[in-house]
């Protein structure tokens, strides 16, 4: 089904989910888990798979084709995103020994 600007969206697709009410750099990023089809056979709305930040669950919703903004990835069917837990003592270690690469002029200075 075509999206804002006659894009094509299909099972599987990685969308932005399209929100009036926030910035575009805020928008969340979502799955196309199915496509509903209307009584006249155009399919209008889609039901997406949200991940939410805070809790790290995932969250179906449906949403109409308008609101969803696809982006030029593919997940396949079989693909399945593991969000790692780190607890926050391994957290804290982390940001420890992690550094910044230094830039070149700042090491020669």
């Amino acid at each position: 089904m075509h999206g804002p600007e006659g894009q094509v969206i299909s099972v599987g697709d990685v969308v932005l989910l399209k929100t009036d009410s926030t910035s575009r750099m805020f928008w969340k990023l979502a799955k196309v888990k199915e496509l509903i089809e209307s009584k006249d056979v155009v399919i209008r709305a889609a039901k997406i798979c949200v991940l939410n930040s805070g809790k790290g669950r995932v969250t179906e919703l449906r949403r109409p084709v308008q609101q969803l903004v696809p982006l030029e990835l593919r997940l396949s069917t079989d693909t399945e995103v593991v969000v790692p837990r780190v607890s926050e003592d391994e957290r804290d270690e982390e940001d420890e020994t992690r550094q910044r690469p230094r830039r070149t002029a700042a090491v020669i200075g």
